[in-house]
Order: structure tokens, then sequence, then C-alpha cells
């Protein structure tokens, strides 16, 4: 008997207004590929299945993207691991795991602030896990290859 019911998502996390940025800003922001159940929360058995299909990418306006992976401390809490060999509890983290779109999540990052982003989008993924390139946080579509 299965207990997965996480289906792979594309998540779009986009800054809102908040001190130093009054009117937010869609150019700075989080894309997550992530197994989520039918609640929009993350699933932790699905993930487990593939941690390394769980991408992050980080985009800023004029910096360079940041890839990595979603991972997960021994007490449960949810943080991007961007291969930097940090303690897991001085990395980037998320404050909640439920992607709806609206949705408000807050993200401590790797300066130790507190930012608070936008779900703008949520998509369901229909390619196959294996369509996951390591390493380079893209999802090929099947129309691309």
């Amino acid at each position: 008997m299965s207990y997965r019911t996480g289906h792979r998502c594309r998540i779009r996390m986009e800054l809102v207004a908040q001190l130093g940025h009054l009117r937010g800003d869609r150019a700075t922001g989080y894309e997550l590929v992530l197994p989520l159940n039918p609640d929009g929360q993350i699933d932790a058995t699905s993930w487990l299945d593939q941690p390394q299909a769980c991408r992050v990418r980080q985009f800023r306006q004029g910096r360079v993207e940041r890839h990595g992976v979603l991972a997960r401390t021994p007490r449960g809490r949810w943080y991007f691991d961007y291969g930097s060999g940090r303690n897991a509890e001085e990395g980037e983290g998320l404050s909640g795991d439920h992607f709806v779109r609206g949705q408000f999540i807050a993200v401590a990052e790797d300066d130790g602030k507190l930012r608070t982003y936008r779900i703008s989008s949520v998509d369901a993924l229909t390619e196959p896990a294996a369509a996951v390139e390591a390493g380079s946080g893209r999802v090929d579509r099947p129309d691309e290859r």
C-alpha cells in the first residue's frame, strides 16, 4: 500500500512589499520543483523517494542565479541546500510548507534576514522525475527533447 500523495509541481515565489522593497520585486524570488499533496503541502514521503529531484532556483535581478535542492533537518525543518556544506540550521529555510497560489511564505535567507514571498504560481508537472537534470534545476518538457 502506498501512502504517497505528492504530485510534482513547479512553484514560483516573488518578493512582496517590505522594508527595503516597498513595492515588492517580481525579479526577486524562488522557483521550486516539489511534490505537493492535494492540500498544497510538501509530501515528505514523496520527497524521500527522490530528494535530488526537489529543485530550488533562487533568482535576483543583477545577480547570478543559485541552484540547489530542498533538504530537511532531522527535526523536520525544510531548507535550501546549495551544496556549500553549511550547517542545515544556518541555511535558508522555509517558515511553512503550504504552497497555494496567493499564499505568503517567509524564508530565512543566508544573510540572516527573514523575507516574505507570495506564491505567484503553482503548476502541476506531468514529466517523469527522470526528466530532471541533475544539478541544473531545469525540468525538460517532453516537446523540448
